[in-house]
């Protein structure tokens, strides 16, 4: 129910009741028992109102706070930083761990974030032999699914003209051949 709507049959009512208290022939303790079922009225108007608000508020709003997403945020530009050090150093181990780790425990919370899924494919863990149920795991449900393709696509509301989109094929070994491309 909208808030138009609830305005609307509060006004009703308060007429309504109005209405009642002005005819001149009602005796008084009617009068007192109409000003005490308006007063209900409102006050059940304005917890509805208020509920409606908390609803529409809490369905518009991320669940993470203003400092988590300080934290994701300075996360996403450490695992940046991460892949492009591994483009300058490819053969550097502790470097491809620290952002395997990263991308790992970001994508759960991030669909669709390319950085995110390019790194996961950069240092192999998403690699050839994964199963559905771990590549669910970690990158949530697939979007898309047959026998022979498994993919991930990624575009709330449809805001982006192009968005990621990651896909690999179904082998009886598991997921093979990991791509990355936008549509």
């Amino acid at each position: 129910m909208s808030t138009r709507s609830l305005g609307i049959c509060a006004v009703i009512a308060l007429a309504s009741v109005t209405n009642a208290c002005r005819a001149d022939d009602e005796p008084a303790a009617e009068i007192a028992k109409l000003r005490t079922q308006i007063a209900e009225l409102r006050a059940e108007n304005l917890a509805l109102r208020a509920e409606l608000a908390r609803l529409k508020g809490s369905s518009d709003k991320t669940p993470a706070s203003k400092a988590d997403a300080a934290s994701v945020n300075a996360d996403l530009r450490r695992l940046l930083d991460l892949d492009k050090a591994m483009g300058e150093k490819p053969g550097d181990e502790s470097l491809r761990k620290d952002a395997a780790a990263l991308a790992t425990r970001l994508a759960p919370d991030l669909p669709g974030n390319h950085l995110v899924w390019r790194v996961l494919l950069k240092t192999k863990v998403l690699r050839d032999g994964l199963s559905l149920a771990e590549a669910e795991k970690l990158l949530g449900p697939a979007t898309d699914k047959s026998d022979k393709l498994v993919g991930w696509y990624f575009n709330p509301n449809h805001r982006m003209h192009v968005a990621p989109y990651l896909y690999a094929k179904v082998t009886k070994d598991g997921l093979a051949e990991w791509k990355l491309v936008n549509r």
